[in-house]
């Protein structure tokens, strides 16, 4: 969880599980090192988390194979403007698509987040983003998720072309994600 090891580590991922654990290292107390057993008989579940599953692709039906996984996928309405390093939301919807044909629909969940709003990225454009992916989506997955940005101090300073939200914004956000997810029957 403290780093993007679909995107950025996927060979290293394969080695740890071809010798059957990988060290951690406590960020806090970084000479404490644990061996974790990757073992399949000792593993309840493999959860990934990325914007790009292009490298791990070729990976994920042997994993599937051995392991239980679960697979969150983001992708968000965002450009380069806000996201430089992540492929375009077609390249990545077609990504996701490749991926529930290898591990199957319900291993597969759509995390559209986190929503933050500019003059680019309005309430309207969030609405229409969503329903266009959904609509590409919704065979491919059972569920999706989605949050409002957390305004962090990091955050504001980063990017002070974010404009909070009201609770007309949210409601607004709320009902037509709700009204989309029921068309496209995901929940």
């Amino acid at each position: 969880g403290r780093t993007d090891i679909v995107n950025y580590y996927s060979q290293w991922l394969m080695n740890r599980i071809k010798e059957g654990f990988a060290y951690s290292r406590n960020p806090l107390f970084p000479d404490n090192v644990s061996k974790i057993s990757l073992k399949p008989e000792d593993v309840d579940c493999l959860m990934f988390c990325s914007k790009n599953y292009r490298p791990m692709l070729k990976y994920m039906e042997e994993i599937n194979k051995k392991y239980k996984i679960i697979c969150h996928y983001t992708i968000t309405a965002y450009d380069k403007d806000v996201e430089p390093n992540v492929p375009s939301i077609d390249d990545s919807i077609n990504t996701l698509i490749e991926l529930s044909k290898i591990v199957g629909k319900e291993k597969v969940l759509w995390r559209y987040d986190p929503i933050l709003l500019t003059k680019k990225y309005t309430v309207e454009k969030h609405i229409q983003t969503f329903e266009y992916m959904a609509k590409k989506l919704s065979p491919y997955i059972q569920r999706g998720i989605f949050s409002f940005v957390e305004m962090y101090k990091k955050l504001d300073y980063n990017m002070p072309e974010i404009i909070s939200f009201t609770n007309e914004d949210k409601k607004k956000i709320l009902k037509n994600i709700g009204e989309i997810g029921k068309k496209y029957n995901f929940y």
